[in-house]
């Protein structure tokens, strides 16, 4: 099918650095949640408790998963559209199949296994992002209260199930900082979700939201599926909207060493 003289210009302009920006956004949301909390030591339900104890409750839990099970590995199927930010035309769509392996406060590594651009397959290298980017700032363990400072939001319903929205404040406005809601289930504390962006957008980002939905394996919840929308914004240089949809299987949490 013939490229559009719209979508041509589109490539022409700014198209590298934005495919760029898209996988570091990627990489770094990705990078909170590369392992992820476990449920409640009891099987009680928290609807009686105090947002003290609901805090510190979220709070502990999760630094205690973190610790125990600091490594995840899964397969992601990635599916990036490069769209106008205004009328949605879709410029060129990417889908990625590739092997991650991450651990709580470090650079994931990302192995790229197949990469299709507009239904071409292409060598996988199209598809890879050398880029390193600096490590976000950990929300749990020994340095998440230094970072960032949890509120009770109330309870409310995440894909149907009885929720508290736990909000999550950053003490500084960086790029390296989440802002946005955690999802935590009422009976047992569980993750369930996450919404929010960066506190401080990097230049060349004009907007960014993040939605994560966890499920249950042995050992706790993992990440199962995702969507980041991200416009970018460069004056004469690029003005796109970036959705980046995944898929996790096949994960494993591995134990700490020791």
């Amino acid at each position: 099918m013939p490229i559009s003289s719209r979508a041509e210009r589109h490539r022409k302009a700014g198209a590298c650095a934005g495919r760029r920006t898209a996988f570091w956004i990627l990489a770094l949301l990705l990078l909170v949640w590369s392992t992820s909390p476990g449920r409640a030591e009891a099987d009680a339900t928290t609807a009686g408790w105090t947002s003290e104890q609901i805090l510190e409750g979220v709070f502990k839990r999760m630094s205690a998963f973190e610790a125990a099970f600091p490594i995840n590995e899964s397969l992601r199927h990635v599916t990036i559209r490069e769209q106008d930010p205004n009328d949605g035309e879709v410029f060129e769509t990417r889908v990625i199949d590739q092997a991650v392996r991450g651990r709580v406060g470090e650079n994931p590594t990302r192995e790229v296994e197949s990469c299709w651009i507009d239904g071409e397959s292409v060598e996988p290298t199209r598809c890879e992002d050398k880029d390193q980017i600096a490590a976000p700032l950990r929300i749990f363990g020994p340095t998440g209260a230094d970072n960032y400072t949890l509120k009770l939001g109330g309870r409310t319903i995440f894909q149907e199930v009885e929720s508290w929205r736990i909000r999550i404040v950053p003490r500084e406005v960086t790029s390296r900082h989440f802002k946005g809601d955690l999802f935590v289930a009422v009976d047992d504390l569980r993750l369930l979700g996450s919404e929010g962006t960066l506190a401080d957008l990097p230049f060349g980002v004009e907007s960014l939201a993040v939605h994560l939905c966890f499920e249950e394996i042995d050992q706790g919840p993992v990440v199962k599926h995702g969507k980041i929308d991200v416009t970018l914004y460069v004056p004469v240089i690029v003005h796109k909207r970036l959705v980046s949809e995944f898929e996790a299987t096949q994960q494993r949490l591995l134990p700490a060493a020791g």
